[in-house]
């Protein structure tokens, strides 16, 4: 991989990576619903807060791999498929560049999951 494309991909997962936190700021000041005794509020208060819950966790799990290609882009392992350790190809990297594995390879893991 060109240096001068390795330096976009790690911009773009810079980028990503504060975006991410800021979403989950804002998620943790959204999820504090406000008490309330009757029935469907607190119903609706339920799913608000499940709901919220799910996405954190998304994107908490979405932060850890931005992460984790972070490191791989420091130990000059970023852009090989951890799986079969062949090169992603870079359009690839280019829509998701925190994958962790091949199209082939995602597709196999999916598959058994």
């Amino acid at each position: 991989m060109e240096k001068r494309e390795l330096e976009k991909l790690k911009k773009a997962l810079l980028k990503l990576k504060d975006e991410l936190h800021k979403i989950l700021e804002s998620n943790e000041d959204y999820s504090e619903a406000e008490y309330s005794t009757d029935e469907i509020d607190l119903a609706t208060n339920l799913i608000e807060k499940m709901t919220g819950f799910a996405v954190s966790s998304n994107f908490h799990k979405n932060l850890m791999d931005v992460d984790e290609a972070l490191k791989r882009i420091e130990n000059n392992t970023y852009g090989k498929c951890l799986n079969c350790d062949q090169n992603i190809p870079i359009k690839r990297l280019q829509v998701l560049p925190f994958t962790k594995y091949c199209i082939e390879c995602q597709r196999e893991f999916e598959k058994t999951s």
